[in-house]
């Protein structure tokens, strides 16, 4: 594995990271956000718990600086670090472990906690998804979110999704599966304070420690029938949503093409 500089193109270190017993090449390198190091894991070729996480300085020598053999097994070489780099989280199996990246101590050990596909909400915060599993298809239903210090579930959120019935054989039994065709996305503000969500109906803004909801910034037309009663409708409102890296602005995609809405955001609101 080599490493090059961005600038110049320059070689800055070559790093071994294969042998007889391990694969010569690893499914991902993450490197800290403030790109002091580098991690890696080394898959051993016949034997899952000796899978090894290698973590070197980048301006440093080319040994690693130490070297972990996570237990059961390492299950996911996909390595998340916290915004501000201090600590990462590796899959063990069952459950997640998190490091502390200066020195590889454990620090702590969740359980029945998966590996947070969408990240850390902020330094503290972790989150997971509980994930419906059906025929070749998965999506998320129940966002979980975990204090990084001890593990303890500080709240859930209910995700939203949609479901249809397709038609998949190529025989004539006219079986059909179940596909999801709408689900909430997820992004941490930069402040890592709030958080929004997002489908194809709604825009929605939570904060990041109670999962408290603070806005509806979007929603589906609202309707009022004969005797006075509000009724939200089912079409779709949202082609996509995100935000301006500074955090200042939200902006909003309309699902029919036609429009997009700039949102800014308040302090402390």
């Amino acid at each position: 594995m080599r490493i090059w500089k961005t600038e110049t193109g320059e070689l800055e270190k070559t790093i071994a990271v294969a042998d007889a017993q391990f694969h010569p090449r690893t499914r991902e390198i993450a490197i800290s956000p403030d790109e002091k190091f580098l991690l890696m894991v080394k898959k051993h070729k016949s034997n899952s718990s000796e899978h090894r996480l290698l973590a070197s300085e980048v301006e440093d020598s080319i040994r690693p600086k130490y070297e972990l053999k996570p237990q059961p097994k390492i299950d996911d070489s996909h390595i998340e670090f916290s915004p501000d780099g201090k600590y990462f989280s590796l899959d063990v199996g069952k459950n997640l472990q998190i490091y502390e990246t200066e020195t590889g101590k454990l620090k702590v050990e969740l359980a029945d906690v998966e590996l947070p596909s969408w990240g850390w909400l902020d330094n503290e915060t972790l989150a997971s998804v509980d994930y419906k599993q059906k025929n070749f298809f998965e999506q998320g239903q129940m966002l979980k979110v975990f204090d990084a210090n001890d593990g303890k579930l500080l709240f859930r959120q209910r995700l939203e999704y949609a479901e249809a019935e397709v038609n998949r054989s190529l025989s004539f039994d006219d079986s059909t599966e179940t596909e999801v065709y709408d689900s909430t996305v997820l992004k941490p503000h930069p402040s890592r304070k709030i958080f929004m969500t997002s489908s194809n109906q709604f825009v929605r803004i939570y904060d990041s420690r109670t999962g408290a909801l603070l806005q509806t910034v979007v929603h589906p037309l609202i309707r009022v029938d004969l005797q006075g009663k509000q009724h939200m409708t089912h079409g779709n409102t949202v082609e996509s949503a995100g935000g301006s890296k500074d955090g200042k602005t939200l902006y909003v995609f309309s699902a029919n093409h036609t429009s997009v809405s700039l949102w800014q955001l308040i302090e402390d609101h």
